[in-house]
């Protein structure tokens, strides 16, 4: 039996705990995975073709991209069965995993608030559900009008840096920031100390995932956890209940 998975930044420790509990869950049922890479949505015509030569009897995508992936799929007529581990998917027949984000968003919004911050900006995808949940945070605790910044850049390690540089020329009356994951948030804390701001006295960083580079930090970053093998595992187990109900 064989297993298709396509992922984006392989090397993000993130992906790779989700890929440990994919294997885990997978070999265990004697299936073996072909990993294939995607860095845009747009690539995943072209991996789910490669992945239809290989006879694959069903596919993982493990994707924080906020995209509708029904198009692509539809484009190529791919039909095995597929699980995402993503959050706002809505591709008819398709598995879905995926934590809940407004609660990410809230817990990194009240720890802010409850350390006396008012003014927060977030490196996120303004399509993503956390933001829901830090407006959430600011109405629980009754704070009219929050201010929330909105940054441009929230993907990558480079994009931590240049949300803290948006930051200094846009928005100096921020004071902390909820980073879409702990690899933006590093890049945020590395491009402060950079530049002379101290973390957190200066302006406070949290992330999103606890991966384990997060406990290497100096300062230490506040993090929201998330189960990632667990997330993993659990998308393995839905995606050998759709193969079997297949065949």
């Amino acid at each position: 039996y064989l297993a298709g998975v396509i992922a984006g930044e392989i090397a993000n420790s993130f992906v790779s705990e989700i890929l440990d509990g994919i294997e885990d869950a997978l070999n265990e049922k004697n299936y073996n995975i072909i990993l294939v890479k995607n860095k845009t949505p747009g690539d995943i015509p072209e991996k789910c073709r490669f992945l239809n030569e290989k006879k694959v009897d069903g596919v993982i995508v493990i994707s924080n991209m906020y995209k509708d992936y029904a198009d692509y799929f539809d484009e190529i007529k791919f039909r095995k069965p597929t699980v995402f581990i993503a959050n706002n998917i809505k591709m008819p027949g398709a598995g879905s995993v995926s934590v809940d984000g407004s609660r990410i968003g809230f817990l990194a919004a009240e720890h802010l608030i409850g350390l006396g911050h008012r003014h927060i900006a977030v490196a996120e995808s303004p399509a993503s559900d956390r933001i829901e949940g830090i407006r959430k945070a600011f109405s629980t605790n009754r704070i009219g009008n929050p201010e929330i910044t909105m940054l441009k850049k929230y993907s990558s390690f480079e994009d931590g840096r240049l949300a803290l540089d948006e930051i200094l020329k846009k928005h100096p009356e921020v004071t902390a920031v909820i980073a879409h994951s702990d690899i933006v948030a590093s890049g945020i804390i590395y491009e402060a100390r950079e530049k002379g701001i101290r973390v957190p006295e200066q302006l406070s960083v949290v992330g999103t995932d606890n991966i384990e580079m997060a406990k290497m930090l100096s300062p230490s970053l506040a993090t929201v956890h998330q189960p990632k093998a667990e997330q993993g595992g659990l998308a393995a187990s839905l995606l050998l209940e759709m193969m079997e109900g297949a065949s």
